[in-house]
């Protein structure tokens, strides 16, 4: 019961916070239901902006989208500690939330969390490493790795 628990309220805070940021952010879906009002659009054009179409709206540079702007990013920097703990102990909620927001599919949830804990050296190599830095090496880490290739934006 405590694990549905916990699970439910992981799901509905990635829910609120793909919601609550998605629309105010920038990418295609916002230009797509640009003047549509109600719930249904709004929900739709933030799908949009963060399932599907973020990678296209942020490699363009389309749609108000400029790379500052993505999701995972600004996730990584209002909770970089919480992902440095949880790197190194292989789990966690943010750590989790954070591999949703990568859209690493469910199945390879516990192989992406065993592989940041095994990479915490290289992706934080020094004290005063940067979000920047950590997601540039991740980035090419998970590039490197024939599991996590299909997973890489840049």
């Amino acid at each position: 019961m405590k694990t549905i628990s916990r699970t439910f309220a992981m799901a509905l805070v990635l829910a609120l916070v793909t919601v609550g940021v998605a629309r105010a952010a920038c990418g295609i879906g916002n230009k797509i239901w640009e003047g549509h009002d109600g719930a249904l659009p709004w929900l739709a054009a933030s799908t949009t902006n963060v399932w599907t179409m973020k990678a296209i709206s942020t490699t363009f540079e389309i749609a108000g989208c400029k790379e500052e702007d993505n999701l995972f990013k600004r996730f990584a920097s209002a909770n970089f500690d919480h992902l440095a703990v949880e790197m190194a102990r292989g789990e966690g909620e943010h750590l989790d939330v954070f591999a949703q927001l990568l859209q690493v599919r469910e199945e390879d949830h516990a192989y992406f969390r065993g592989f940041t804990q095994k990479h915490v050296p290289t992706l934080f190599s020094h004290d005063d490493v940067t979000v920047d830095e950590m997601l540039s090496m991740l980035d090419c880490l998970m590039a490197e790795d024939e599991r996590l290739s299909d997973y890489v934006l840049g």
